[in-house]
């Protein structure tokens, strides 16, 4: 307990913890495990800040976000709309333009989900919570991706399977009805060019697609 209460009031650094959990020769491996799960929890909780004061420094110098008829007008009117399937957006054009801090600001970074989907078969979306999230922000989806999960692309009124396999050990189901979709993408286009007409058509039938040219924020 004296070392425990060191530690805690910061008179001992983890390394003289553990070297002192040694030296007691009493009950080491659970208070080594004790000490390597402290270790973690500080380093979460001190990304966790950072990451914060990295939010809150870009939303100080966020301008507002450009007017899109396609978007505000096409998109988001559709959406409001209660349907069985809704379309999803693509937000395509180079780097640095802010496509994912427009994405992000249609409903509020607190409110979004954002997935990396760089050479990715199926999107991770265990910690998606439909009581929290009201878009989700797949960057670099590809149409490849969106085309093995239809049913999940188009956001049905009814619950998604998704990390299937021969066991199904791993998987589980989302509820994803009038949730936003948004993809980000560099080349969208270039690899729809790459498909058959059929899968072409019902992406095109599925989606709006946003090209962008130049930063998507103005002063």
């Amino acid at each position: 307990n004296w070392i425990s209460n060191f530690v805690q009031s910061e008179k001992f650094s983890i390394a003289d913890a553990r070297l002192e959990f040694v030296k007691s020769c009493k009950n080491i491996d659970t208070h080594l495990r004790n000490l390597d799960r402290l270790v973690k929890e500080r380093r979460a909780i001190a990304v966790k800040k950072k990451m914060e004061e990295s939010h809150v420094a870009l939303r100080s110098g966020v301008f507002q976000r450009r007017y899109y008829a396609l978007v505000e007008d096409g998109w988001l009117h559709v959406q409001n709309e209660i349907k069985p399937r809704q379309p999803f957006l693509v937000i395509e054009g180079p780097s640095r333009l802010g496509k994912t801090m427009y994405a992000k600001n249609l409903v509020g970074e607190q409110y979004t989900l954002e997935l990396n989907c760089t050479c990715c078969p199926e999107p991770d979306m265990r910690e998606f919570n439909p009581l929290i999230h009201k878009l989700v922000l797949f960057d670099e989806a590809t149409p490849q991706m969106v085309l093995r999960q239809k049913k999940l692309f188009q956001c049905p009124q009814n619950e998604v399977s998704l990390g299937a396999s021969s066991t199904n050990c791993h998987a589980y189901s989302v509820w994803v009805h009038r949730c936003l979709f948004v993809i980000c993408s560099n080349r969208w286009t270039r690899d729809l060019e790459s498909l058959a007409e059929e899968d072409k058509e019902w992406l095109r039938a599925n989606s709006f697609v946003l090209q962008v040219s130049e930063p998507m924020w103005v002063e």
